[in-house]
């Protein structure tokens, strides 16, 4: 199989970026791929996790430079009694630049294979990798919350896999006072400041949408930079979600509380996923 047969039977995974997916059979697999591109001096550990829907019922495996063989013991990390594979610049199969294959394969319990047997079983799982102190990724539809310390900054990136659709930040405060700035240059978003007049601040119990309007970039990954900062002596608490204007019905997480906005005369549409 040559490198780009190899590439096109593997789905590329973006730094940061959760990937959802489901596997609907024991027999099953995914194929994944990560590409690194680290400068000397400059390297950095990689990690890669499985969501905790997925941590017991599968099994992932990482091979360095080709494709993933289980049967044949080819592979360089296995991910066992955790849900993350850690890779550390120390480790003699680290490399700062090239492609990682990953084969994500269903757990053959006795349980599974009874379920199996009777058509029963779907494997939902969702992975990401990240390397680190890297940006964190926001997801289309998911909301994030997230915490900052006084005078601390975040800045995180946004793919738009859509550069044809118009898009709205939504970002609700619980706690403490946040400036937020919205930009296509990390360099403009890293320059927030707490008397910046080209970015919103948001109190204590407020909600409010930002409208984002992508410039196109023919076949290029467009990115977003959304960059908040605590100000003052308060910590901050707050959400982000993304979505297109054209909106779709949105999943509720069991457990996992939403807070959203709507504008006037419009509709939000949600949906629960509920087991047999």
């Amino acid at each position: 199989m040559t490198d780009n047969q190899l590439d096109l039977s593997h789905q590329l995974l973006y730094e940061g970026y959760r990937k959802f997916a489901e596997i609907d059979t024991l027999d099953g697999y995914h194929r994944f791929r990560i590409e690194v591109n680290m400068q000397p001096g400059f390297e950095r550990e990689i990690k890669i996790e499985l969501g905790k829907e997925g941590e017991s019922q599968l099994n992932c495996y990482v091979r360095y430079g080709d494709e993933v063989d289980v049967h044949k013991g080819k592979y360089d990390f296995h991910m066992i009694a955790s849900r993350s594979i850690v890779i550390p610049t120390s480790d003699p199969k680290f490399h700062r630049q090239g492609t990682y294959y990953l084969y994500i394969k269903p757990k053959p319990t006795i349980f599974e294979e009874l379920n199996q047997y009777f058509g029963q079983n779907r494997f939902k799982y969702s992975l990401m990798y990240s390397l680190k102190g890297s940006f964190m990724f926001l997801n289309t539809r998911h909301a994030t919350r997230l915490s900052l310390g006084p005078e601390q900054t975040q800045i995180i990136r946004y793919i738009v896999e859509d550069q044809s659709q118009d898009y709205s930040l939504h970002m609700t405060t619980f706690g403490g006072q946040v400036q937020v700035k919205i930009s296509s240059s990390v360099d403009e978003a890293s320059a927030i400041t707490s008397d910046n007049r080209d970015q919103a601040t948001l109190q204590t119990g407020k909600t409010q949408q930002f409208d984002v309007t992508p410039t196109s970039c023919g076949d290029e990954t467009y990115m977003l930079y959304i960059a908040t900062r605590c100000d003052g002596s308060q910590s901050c608490d707050f959400q982000l979600k993304m979505q297109t204007k054209i909106s779709e019905p949105e999943n509720i997480l069991i457990g996992t509380p939403l807070h959203d906005s709507v504008e006037a005369s419009m509709l939000n549409y949600y949906f629960i996923t509920v087991g047999q």
